[in-house]
C-alpha cells in the first residue's frame, strides 16, 4: 500500500465504477477518498471507508414449480433443503 492512494474493500463493483466515474470528472484527491468501499492511509495508518454491501439477487420462488424436484426427496430431506436455500414454506406445500 505504500505507492496506492487507496485500495479496494469488498464487492468492488460499485467502488470502481464510482471511482473511475469521478477520476474522469476530475474529482480532487480528497474528494475520492470519501467514496465507500475504499482503503485509504491517514497519518501512515490504514482508514477504511464504509463497505459496500454485496447485491443479492433473491429467485422470485412464487413463479418457480418445486413439484418436480420435490417427488424425488424424502420429507426430512426436503425441510433440510429448502431451509438451506431459504425458501418460503408458504410456496412448498
Amino acid at each position: 500500500m505504500e505507492s496506492l492512494p487507496f485500495i479496494i474493500n469488498g464487492p468492488g463493483e460499485e467502488t470502481l465504477a464510482q471511482l473511475i466515474s469521478q477520476i474522469n470528472q476530475g474529482t480532487p484527491m480528497e474528494d475520492l477518498m470519501k467514496i465507500n468501499g475504499l482503503i485509504r492511509k491517514v497519518d501512515g495508518r490504514p482508514v477504511s471507508n464504509k463497505e459496500n454491501q454485496p447485491k443479492v439477487i433473491q429467485p422470485c420462488w412464487d413463479t418457480l414449480d418445486l413439484g418436480a424436484y420435490k417427488r424425488y426427496m424424502a420429507e426430512d430431506e426436503k425441510r433440510e433443503y429448502y431451509k438451506l436455500l431459504q425458501i418460503p414454506w408458504r410456496i412448498l406445500w
